[in-house]
């Protein structure tokens, strides 16, 4: 392993400043982990891929069997935060039984890239790069005609930033019309599209980060609420049983004329994205690159929101500070135990030992949203890319296609390791399929690619609340500096 450190002084331009604004915010509402921000696969065309060309033996030595090129000792190197591959690089160690929490997978993976490493005559590396510093170490070093590594691994937000200030290569650059990216799908998929390219790829393991919403059966029990697991079940999970589970639940529950108990709580922006996202809303207008909160079924959706806010009074708030700026406070809530229903996500759930059931069901559809239910929002995708500057990019995607295939002809493997997982966070396995449902059926956006262009739902969010603006007033109110943002990202390409 080595600290990657720049040895070249570069002048920064006015654009590369935009695109380390960009890449600050990661691009995304909703915390990311690195090794399985990925979606199930998306099935496409099943035809097969051709059988490798396998190089002729040389008259002085043999070809090793399966042996299909000679890379000549190249050293592959991953750049970013953490070790992409896992403790897998060369040199390292075989996983301990003792200590591994899958050994049968851990050595799968282990033995996979001791087999490229002799099939292809190449070995592995990674720089390890704080995260904050993605951006700009990525930026700096192709301005010097270098890289960090052959392959990048991005947050969202990094990854958007890159792919619009070019200093990433189209996927169609480098793989080939007949790769499994563009085909079947078995072990990776393309990610992030901007002017009509692919720019990353991930490995297509199931995703069980995405944000849906916990239900707190005591309290749905208690006030006598149809199950929203039941619901759901049934096709019938909608915005109007949401809205009576939330009447029902908000409440006084000790008879001193307070209301102690909500039907919701979260972080305003993360719920607000979300059923805009279930509604089938846009927060940008991807043909036009227009302002996107006018859009009727973005309106419908802030009706309901108002609702929550301000006429239902269901928003669980902290009432001894600012009830919209502590993002740890609201999403953590939770854990007090007085919201029937609140935002949840794996990565939340992992440590906690709450003081009461609790189940995983998606955002409802809303009354627009159909056909396709989009659960929850997101800008671009975390996934791998390959810097512009890397020389022969096709070797190295060819060599990430073998490090992404060790299930071998078992890809069942590859969710099995994402429940695995997932699993300390749920209580039932039912809850960690629904986690998949909800990381599945995500709708993009530019809008939470744009920095702090979604922020300002939190602003909607405190108006609503203390009943400042309506939702035309609001929407209105921030269209010009809210399309400004939208020009100063895409004005160098017009």
């Amino acid at each position: 392993m080595k600290k990657f450190a720049l040895t070249k002084k570069v002048v920064v331009s006015a654009m590369a400043v935009g695109l380390l604004a960009l890449a600050a915010c990661g691009g995304t509402s909703e915390a990311e982990a690195p090794t399985t921000e990925t979606n199930a696969p998306v099935v496409q065309d099943t035809a097969t891929p051709p059988a490798p060309v396998v190089n002729e033996p040389s008259d002085d030595e043999p070809t090793p069997v399966g042996f299909v090129q000679d890379m000549e000792g190249r050293v592959i190197t991953s750049a970013s935060w953490w070790n992409v591959w896992g403790g897998n690089e060369t040199g390292s160690e075989p996983p301990d039984p003792a200590t591994s929490t899958n050994y049968f997978i851990d050595r799968l993976q282990w033995d996979n890239m001791r087999r490229i490493e002799q099939q292809f005559n190449v070995s592995f590396d990674y720089t390890l790069i704080p995260q904050g510093e993605m951006v700009p170490v990525l930026l700096s070093s192709v301005m010097a005609g270098d890289s960090p590594g052959d392959v990048v691994y991005l947050l969202g937000g990094m990854a958007f930033a890159s792919a619009n200030g070019d200093l990433l290569s189209a996927v169609s650059n480098f793989a080939p019309a007949n790769a499994d990216i563009f085909n079947a799908q078995l072990n990776m998929r393309p990610r992030n599209q901007l002017n009509g390219e692919f720019w990353n790829f991930s490995d297509t393991s199931p995703m069980v980060h995405g944000m849906g919403l916990g239900v707190n059966l005591d309290i749905i029990n208690a006030i006598g609420a149809p199950n929203p697991v039941d619901l759901f079940n049934a096709g019938e999970w909608t915005w109007d049983a949401m809205r009576e589970i939330m009447i029902m639940a908000t409440r006084d529950t000790t008879g001193d004329g307070s209301i102690d108990q909500f039907g919701i709580s979260g972080q305003p922006n993360n719920i607000m994205i979300n059923l805009i996202a279930a509604n089938n809303g846009n927060l940008v207008n991807p043909d036009t690159l227009t302002y996107g909160f006018g859009d009727p079924n973005t309106v419908e959706a802030f009706e309901f929101i108002h609702e929550i806010f301000n006429t239902l009074g269901a928003w669980y708030y902290d009432t001894t500070g600012d009830p919209m700026g502590d993002w740890g406070r609201n999403t953590f809530s939770y854990r007090d135990g007085r919201s029937a229903l609140f935002t949840a996500a794996t990565w939340m759930l992992q440590g906690d030992d709450l003081p009461f059931e609790y189940a995983m069901v998606p955002y409802p559809m809303g009354p627009s949203g159909g056909p396709y239910h989009y659960a929850r929002m997101y800008g671009f995708a975390s996934g791998y890319g390959i810097p512009v500057t890397v020389h022969n990019p096709g070797d190295v995607f060819r060599i990430m296609e073998e490090v992404m295939a060790w299930p071998g002809d078992e890809p069942e493997l590859r969710t099995m390791a994402a429940l695995d997982y997932a699993r300390p966070a749920w209580l039932t396995e039912d809850d960690v399929w629904r986690a998949i449902y909800v990381g599945d059926h995500v709708k993009t956006d530019l809008g939470m690619v744009i920095y702090g262009y979604y922020w300002v739902l939190g602003t909607f969010a405190y108006y609503f609340h203390h009943g400042h603006m309506t939702v035309a007033q609001a929407i209105e109110t921030y269209r010009p500096q809210q399309q400004e943002m939208i020009d100063q990202v895409f004005r160098a390409q017009d």
